[in-house]
């Protein structure tokens, strides 16, 4: 087994530094980015990717992987979704967890990410990820999620990510900053809780949430609506079983601006609060 990820390391080491796989992976994302970034986005895009495959083989070869399941469960904010299982008035589904890192690569809640410069304290990272909504009202046409590419900066305690819709939805830009606070509560048990606050741009409000001319009806008139802010909360308390094994859970609460809960879509819910339970095993 360990011959075998050595010759995996091996490999993508020669790749990176005869440049096949770079130039494999500058081509992917030339094609989705380019039309759709503004240059300097690009650029810093293309700076990091080269930055990070180039720096790779100079990275400690520490991998990590944690596999489990979970429940998330989500207050339902909607009206009239007909999208199957969203009607509810609590969203409950069953999700597997997969959790890794390989030097500079990670896989997790941010999507799949790539250190450029820095360390655990400070740095600077690009990743693409899944966000968004899913609504169907009777009339309208479908609001689905899709595939986000950005930056994430951090600094100590603070963090900073700006990413914008490539899959041809919304076209929008989401900002997040955060801040947050690790507490070990005993050698087995720890806490971390965090504050937040979010930006949408008017493209990504005005694709989840707007009613359009062509979708008003003598129920559901017309709607518009720009920008918004949204502060949120969220603790994540982790229990250890073992040194490999972990109890772990998730509490968030955002409020909803008035622009959003008027919308016609919206049952008028001041907070979207939701989590996640789940068992997790470190290989």
């Amino acid at each position: 087994m360990k011959e075998t990820q050595n010759n995996s390391v091996k490999f993508l080491q020669r790749s990176c530094q005869d440049g096949r796989l770079f130039l494999f992976v500058f081509y992917f994302f030339s094609e989705i980015v380019y039309d759709l970034f503004h240059m300097k986005i690009f650029l810093l895009l293309f700076f990091i990717l080269g930055f990070s495959f180039n720096s790779f083989a100079q990275d400690e070869r520490t991998w990590r992987v944690s596999i489990g399941g979970g429940l998330v469960f989500k207050k339902n904010l909607r009206v009239g979704n007909t999208y199957e299982h969203l009607d509810k008035k609590y969203i409950v589904k069953p999700i597997p967890i997969l959790t890794g890192s390989i030097g500079r690569f990670s896989l997790g809640p941010q999507g799949i990410a790539v250190r450029a410069i820095g360390n655990q304290g400070m740095s600077l990272s690009a990743f693409i990820k899944r966000e968004g909504d899913r609504y169907h009202g009777v009339g309208m046409d479908d609001r689905k999620d899709s595939v986000f590419v950005g930056l994430s900066a951090k600094f100590l305690k603070f963090g900073l990510n700006v990413s914008k819709d490539i899959g041809g939805r919304s076209h929008g830009y989401l900002t997040q900053l955060t801040y947050g606070e690790f507490y070990p509560i005993s050698g087995s048990f720890f806490l971390r809780a965090g504050v937040s606050i979010d930006w949408m741009d008017d493209r990504y409000s005005e694709y989840y949430y707007s009613v359009r001319k062509t979708e008003a009806t003598a129920d559901r008139s017309e709607y518009h609506l720009n920008n918004y802010f949204q502060p949120g909360v969220s603790v994540l308390p982790i229990y250890k079983l073992s040194p490999n094994t972990s109890l772990m859970g998730a509490l968030s609460a955002k409020f909803v601006p008035k622009d959003v809960r008027d919308s016609r879509t919206m049952n008028g819910k001041k907070i979207d609060f939701g989590g996640l339970i789940g068992f997790t095993y470190t290989l």
